[in-house]
């Protein structure tokens, strides 16, 4: 489909819903029981004309899906393969899914954490049994209790329904990609399921005598692994069953666990331990007590209880249980729990003994409420108010701690008059947190705090009393805040060069660095923050106070770096970085670096990451020749300001605006990228020269920039009918109709679009190609040739420089053409080389396997680096060839034959050598073709595996050749051969030599018409014609 036609299809979408709306005839694909899903006793009658859901296109539909309840996307994705593919292509929020059982029928339960009060119940059987009347299956029914509400969906239980709910939980697993998090085990067959279909669950409980053999129950322990809680009911295997091995997991309940012994309570690991109706005795429960406390074993426990039947006194019981264990009396407000949780809202209640103590009266005891409790408490403070909870005390801190906040933002601001500590939650609520030292002689208290509300933000300040000592308080204070959010240091402004240390040895990995002026006073302390400082978004260097002649070479590993007073910065420190944004002031650069920078990135070999470059320099010069800035640059000249942005981001929270201009120069790169010069300002009172340039569209982003290129590409194919006459923002489309635009462009089209931006390229990425057939051939230039399996009527190829040397004028790049022969058509795609046409064709190739997700098929080498950039890139590959004189030495040849592997057919040119060359080891392909063969020796060959040999200027003898048939023929060597073909030149009489080399074989003469092939396929295109045979 061309792509206006899709754009103008989108448009009159509403009128094409409205029409299929308005059609009387019968669907074909519709839902026969939605008539029965009575959801309200009010549901309307069934229309006259059902609507053709399945019809609607694909984007309306997905929208209609989206928006049903949970049950309604069951039933729908279970009415034919083609809605349950549909209704996978939706990203669902994860179900939590727990097969269940009750005294009478099973059930699916299912919950949505984003839907807290919300419950889905899927039951096989009514639900009531005083109903009179068999109701009509399926039906749906709700209840609502509170916030509560539950919905039913009830299905007919036709004597199966085990196996029917496992089946529905598969699929539903399948639908919404989420896991099983419970399951209550009713029969055996279940536990066979779980462990095949979903060995790891977070809660199981197995029925009373669903255990009936130890067997068995090795067999649960050992492959179901159970993360939060078990619970076992009694076992049918006989009370003399016992058990040592710890039960594996976190928390376990035991319905009559008269089989868990003493050791497989102490040599666990378990949280919970619920043991009912136990053989444990006193003594042995006074065991599990002492090395609990003695801190030996069961270091994990945070519960344990244990029932045992007794006829004893129990006072006497008791009082063996503890003997000898070092207790304390409680006076009933120690702080201990009152619940535990065992999993999920299943809780034990702990009986304590309480005595009566007096209360403060002013302040509330919060270190002795429950730790439950306290917790929750904890949780629901403001940020500022955690940490001045967590300052009071180590134990204040460890509770703190344990609470799984969401990582803060933290940037320092050290730089300033007042130091500050600025926290954001990464998740941007809008609200912000600072800490500030300040010493206000009016300001009385310290601490006291204060809140700025400006709509949409929030602004909450905690002021600290200035002591003197300010920068160790921040830091001391900055450690604190990482530890108990558990979160790094996301930015720092640097004031003074202890802080430069303290960073390094804290945390040297960080994404904002900015060093204020002067702070760097020598050439060390330079050289160790580029090498000790790993600053992964953005670098900011102020002046720095050093009389050194300090200059750097190597790149600065940072995606923007912005340098105040950058005369240490040089020429190959640029070209070799891989930086996005370089803000360069008091450069010392000349015109002609500048110029260089330009040439390169244009060549695309050097700063192929760049977005925006500006550079100030003072030139030493009156006058500044502009001209030697871009001379010998391909540059277009704008009228128009081509859609290019208006601003670049330099860092996460800080956008500048470029220079508003009405024209401009352009340098247009082969692989479509566009570098604009939007500025070139001269102030000649200082002698200073600014050159601000930016790249596009390497990850600015907008409407314009893409469709331009899209424009260009659509009016090459169909300039009559494709001229827009406005541009369309066509990445403002929503991801499912840009989605479906992308798919429907030719395959040469996509990788245009995909070759504009990164963001253009992960886009193509999403969609699910059929793979490519991928060939790197050369004839007077390198090309490469795509084909598909699934199209074999087309293939595509894509060229640099045009192929036709018989054009008198240079083509303007790129360009199309197609080639129409009977039922095969060939598309082309030519791009300027501009001298890397190897190069630009091997990252051409990487390009296009990476958004197509296919393999290189076939190579053509003509030179030695492509030997180096296959083995490193695809070391597997279906057919080579490697032309005369490309391999140059032995140690190459071993390369070749040792690292690159070729699973069909390889063709190797003449190898410019010693002649005393020899080759023994077998030469490891299915297919091979030598030219100029004379280092192939006789074992090289009859120790091979090899189907097809081609020898070419053979250097093997008659005898030779006689031993490689009679080990044929003898069946102990060469059994996969199935063509030979060798070429020998030799002076002496043919008959003789022939008779040498067929002389001691078992012949039969042929008649010609034995059945022998006539063809013999060398690989896949290439089949070859035998010569007749001679009776």
């Amino acid at each position: 489909m061309i792509f206006h036609e899709i754009v103008l299809l989108l448009w009159q979408l509403t009128s094409i819903i409205q029409t299929r709306l308005e059609k009387k005839s019968k669907p074909r694909i519709r839902f026969p029981s939605f008539k029965h899903l009575k959801i309200r006793d009010n549901w309307p009658e069934e229309p006259n004309v059902q609507f053709p859901i399945l019809k609607l296109p694909r984007v309306v539909l997905l929208e209609c899906i989206e928006n049903l309840d949970v049950l309604e996307i069951i039933i729908f994705s279970q009415l034919s393969k083609r809605a349950k593919s549909m209704s996978k292509l939706i990203h669902w929020n994860l179900l939590d899914i727990t097969f269940g059982h009750d005294d009478k029928d099973p059930y699916i339960l299912l919950t949505l954490s984003s839907h807290p009060g919300h419950t889905w119940i899927i039951r096989y059987k009514g639900f009531y049994e005083g109903e009179e009347e068999s109701p009509e299956y399926p039906y749906f029914k709700s209840y609502l209790t509170g916030p509560q509400a539950k919905h039913y969906l009830f299905l007919k239980n036709d004597g199966n329904a085990i196996e029917d709910m496992k089946q529905m939980v598969e699929h539903i697993c399948e639908v919404f990609r989420s896991s099983i998090c419970g399951i209550y085990i009713a029969e055996e067959s279940q536990i066979d399921w779980i462990v095949k279909f979903q060995p790891e669950v977070r809660h199981v409980y197995i029925k009373n005598n669903v255990v009936t053999s130890v067997e068995t129950l090795d067999h649960v322990f050992k492959s179901i692994k159970v993360t939060e809680h078990f619970v076992l009911g009694s076992i049918g295997t006989g009370n003399e069953t016992s058990s040592t091995e710890p039960i594996p997991y976190r928390s376990v309940s035991i319905l009559s666990s008269c089989w868990v012994t003493l050791p497989a309570v102490l040599n666990g690991n378990n949280s919970i331990i619920r043991l009912i109706d136990s053989k444990l005795t006193t003594k042995d429960i006074n065991t599990i007590l002492k090395e609990w406390q003695m801190g030996t074993k069961l270091r994990n426990l945070e519960y344990l209880e244990i029932e045992i039947f007794t006829t004893q006194d129990l006072e006497s019981l008791s009082n063996e249980a503890v003997k000898d264990l070092n207790l304390t009396e409680s006076d009933g407000n120690d702080g201990r729990p009152r619940k535990v949780i065992l999993f999920g809202k299943l809780t034990a209640i702990i009986q304590t003994k309480m005595t009566t103590q007096s209360k403060p009266k002013n302040r509330f005891p919060l270190l002795n409420l429950p730790r439950v409790v306290l917790l929750e408490c904890i949780e629901n403070l403001d940020v500022l108010e955690v940490i001045i909870f967590s300052l009071l005390s180590k134990r204040a801190k460890s509770i703190t701690k344990l609470i799984n906040w969401t990582p803060l933002n933290i940037h320092l601001l050290f730089g300033g008059d007042t130091i500050q500590i600025h926290l954001k939650v990464s998740n941007g609520t809008g609200q912000n947190w600072d800490i500030a030292y300040a010493n206000d002689e009016k300001q009385l208290e310290y601490l006291h705090f204060q809140s700025l509300l400006s709509v949409p933000t929030e602004h909450h300040y905690l002021f600290l009393k200035d002591n003197g000592n300010v920068i160790e308080n921040s830091k001391q204070m900055a450690e604190h805040i990482c530890e108990v959010f558990r979160s790094t240091i996301g930015g720092i402004s640097i004031g003074e060069e202890s802080q430069i240390e303290w960073l390094i040895k804290f945390q040297p990995t960080i994404r904002h660095v900015s060093i204020c002026d002067d702070v760097i006073i020598s050439a060390k302390t330079l050289d160790r923050v580029l090498n000790s400082l790993k600053v992964t978004e953005y670098l900011g260097v102020g002046s720095i106070v050093t009389n050194e002649k300090y200059q750097i070479t190597k790149p600065i590993q940072s995606r923007s770096v912005a340098i105040g007073n950058s005369c240490w910065i040089t020429l190959p420190s640029i070209l070799n970085g891989t930086n996005s944004i370089i803000r360069l002031y008091d450069s010392n650069l000349t015109a002609k670096d500048i110029n260089t920078i330009l040439k390169e990135w244009h060549m695309g070999i050097k700063l192929r990451n760049l977005e925006y470059l500006e550079i100030e320099i003072f030139p030493t010069q009156d006058h500044i020749s502009y001209s030697e800035i871009l001379e010998g640059l391909d540059l277009t000249y704008d009228v128009e300001e081509e859609g290019r942005p208006t601003t670049v981001k330099i860092d996460d929270d800080w956008t500048i605006k470029l220079p508003r201009v009405q024209s401009g120069f352009n340098l247009i790169r082969s692989d479509g990228m566009i570098g604009s010069i939007v500025e070139i300002k001269g102030e000649y009172s200082g002698k200073k020269l600014k050159i601000c340039t930016f790249t596009l569209p390497q990850m600015i982003f907008y409407e314009d920039d893409v469709f331009s290129e899209l424009t260009t590409l659509i009016q090459n194919i169909f300039p009559e009918t494709s001229k827009p006459k406005y541009r369309f923002p066509l990445l403002k489309l929503p991801k499912l109709v840009l989605l479906e635009c992308i798919e429907n462009l030719d395959l040469l089209e996509v990788t245009l679009f995909s070759l504009l931006s990164k963001r253009t390229k992960s886009i193509a990425k999403l969609i699910h190609w059929s793979g490519l057939d991928i060939s790197f051939n050369h004839d007077k230039n390198p090309y490469i040739w795509l084909g598909r399996s699934s199209d074999l009527g087309r293939s595509w190829i894509i060229g640099y420089d045009a192929l036709n040397e018989e054009e008198e004028e240079s083509p303007e790049y790129p360009y199309f053409e197609s080639d129409l022969t009977g039922p095969k058509v060939t598309h082309k795609l030519f791009l300027r080389s501009n001298g890397t046409a190897i190069e630009d064709t091997k990252r051409m190739i990487e390009h296009i396997c990476e958004v197509f997700r296919s393999s290189i098929s076939a190579i053509n080498i003509v030179e030695q680096s492509l030997i180096d950039w296959i083995i490193q890139f695809q070391p597997e590959v279906r057919c080579a060839c490697i032309n005369d004189n490309v391999i140059t030495s032995v140690e190459t040849l071993n390369r070749v034959l040792k690292s690159f592997k070729v699973t069909e057919h390889l063709v190797l040119g003449s190898v410019e050598t010693d002649k005393k060359t020899k080759i023994t080891e077998p030469i490891p392909y299915r297919s091979i073709s030598i030219w100029n063969s004379y280092w192939v020796t006789l074992p090289a060959i009859l120790n091979g595996t090899n189907s097809i040999i081609r020898l070419l200027d053979s250097k093997l003898t008659p005898k030779d050749i006689n031993t490689i048939l009679k080990e044929w023929q003898m069946g102990t060597k060469l059994r996969n051969l199935e063509y030979l073909e060798i070429e020998i030149f030799t002076t002496q009489d043919l008959e003789i030599v022939s008779n040498e080399a067929v002389i001691n074989l078992n012949l039969t003469e042929s008649d010609g018409n034995d059945g022998r092939p006539k063809t013999g396929r060398i690989y896949d295109e290439y089949i070859s014609t035998l010569p007749s045979p001679v009776s």
